[in-house]
């Protein structure tokens, strides 16, 4: 049987906003560009949060059973593939 595991990807980007800009709109903008700005990075830093062993340790991740696990055969989701509790 498989394993998952939560993994966080996270790179460090530079914006460019307004001088009377405030830290929520940078937030904003970043949001705004995020798909540039991980297809611009080579290597984003990648880290193991945590073994998913359960349906319900998706949820703390925003997943739930219906989505679909990268690296997976891309049709079955995860409700099929982990127990519930």
């Amino acid at each position: 049987m498989p394993k998952f595991f939560a993994v966080e990807l996270s790179v460090i980007a530079i914006v460019e906003v307004p001088d009377d800009a405030n830290e929520m709109e940078a937030e904003i903008l970043a949001e705004e560009e995020r798909r540039d700005i991980f297809s611009d990075c080579d290597q984003p830093d990648t880290m193991v949060v945590q073994q998913i062993k359960a349906v319900k340790d998706l949820a703390q991740y925003g997943w739930d059973g219906i989505c679909l696990p990268y690296g997976g055969d891309g049709n079955t989701p995860l409700q099929y593939l982990l127990p519930a509790e």
